[in-house]
């Protein structure tokens, strides 16, 4: 627990002489909870806000700066979570884009917070933990397609879809102990909506496991995805089951999150890769694979610059085939579980009915 001590004259009741009766009115706990949460406003909502109406909002919920909703933590706690609460009400039916610009960092220095998480729940009576585990929902940041970049992303970027009256409530996290503060905006998009976004769930991190044998496996942190057999593509698994709605493609021309035995090709492009002649020289049948990922190269660029698919190619057994065995032939231990190609993969995310 904290509590507040003031001191000085201008807290005593003057008429009284009570040295002991604080004059302050100011809620210092607003944002501790979801019952005192402060409220967040849809991007819109702010824009047409009268200047009067803008000056009345508190410090703590708009950015005068950006004219974008202001997340402050400023207590800060000692705890595992150090965040603050915010409601919000969607006035239509559709998906809301919620997205920080600024990484939690201290408003006086310039340091940056490790952990910048988003949680979401529609249900007031949920809390961050009860002993048994997290219940409000943790929402993952997503990255554009051409963002494959270690780093190059910062804060938490996310969709929910809502119907009209719904409320949520947003918990906006930083590291224990630190103040931190968040410039986020919250937009609207009709449903459905779809987007190309990079399959990585832990900007572009590697994770291991145990098999039952005791050895180690590595796998790629991306999304869980499925071949169809219909349409002869990767897709997202919904309802475990591969969803042609939401395809996934390689990415042809942007650089990946691959790393590998060779530092010149560190986040590199496939573009980069084909043209150096990567796939011939460090890999088993390599002027065959070398020929494959130049006609793809090629192919992928058929579409317009503008096209949001220019640079991508559906994501076929024959591709993800040879993007594994190279993955395999040329990554320490290799990366047993064959998702290793995920690395250089987007998908058409869907969101809202």
């Amino acid at each position: 627990c904290y509590y507040y001590d003031h001191y000085g004259v201008e807290h005593d009741d003057k008429d009284k002489g009570d040295k002991l009766t604080c004059k302050v009115d100011v809620d210092y706990t607003s944002g501790l909870t979801i019952y005192n949460a402060y409220t967040a406003y849809e991007k819109s909502t702010l824009e047409n806000m009268s200047a009067e109406e803008k000056a009345e909002l508190n410090e703590k919920v708009y950015n005068k700066n950006t004219g974008r909703n202001k997340a402050t933590i400023d207590f800060p706690l000692k705890l595992a979570h150090n965040g603050t609460y915010y409601k919000f009400k969607a006035e239509k039916t559709g998906v809301y884009q919620v997205r920080s610009y600024t990484k939690g960092c201290s408003p006086t220095r310039a340091s940056t917070a490790d952990n910048t998480d988003l949680y979401v729940t529609a249900d007031p009576g949920l809390t961050i933990y009860d002993g048994n585990g997290v219940y409000m929902r943790t929402i993952d940041g997503v990255l554009d397609h051409d963002s494959f970049k270690i780093g190059g992303y910062e804060g938490f970027n996310t969709y929910v879809a809502m119907d009209a009256g719904e409320e949520i409530y947003l918990y906006l996290e930083t590291t224990a102990s630190t103040k931190s503060y968040y410039d986020f905006e919250i937009t609207y998009h009709e449903a459905p909506f779809e987007k190309l976004i990079v399959c990585t769930t832990g900007n572009g991190w590697w994770s291991y496991n145990e098999r039952e044998d005791g050895s180690i496996f590595q796998y790629y942190d991306g999304i869980p995805v499925m071949y169809d057999s219909i349409s002869g593509v990767y897709c997202a698994v919904k309802d475990g089951k591969p969803d042609p709605e939401q395809p996934v493609y390689i990415d042809m021309l942007y650089s990946s999150f691959f790393m590998c035995n060779f530092p010149e090709y560190y986040f590199a492009s496939l573009q980069y890769m084909i043209k150096d002649n990567a796939f011939r020289n460090h890999m088993y049948q390599g002027p065959k694979c070398q020929a494959t990922m130049e006609r793809l190269l090629a192919e992928s660029q058929d579409r317009p610059v503008a096209d949001p698919l220019h640079g991508l190619v559906p994501a076929t057994e024959e591709v993800v085939d040879i993007l594994n065995r190279f993955i395999d032939e040329n990554v320490d231990g290799g990366r047993g579980e064959g998702n290793g190609w995920l690395a250089f993969a987007v998908y058409n995310a869907k969101f809202g009915k």
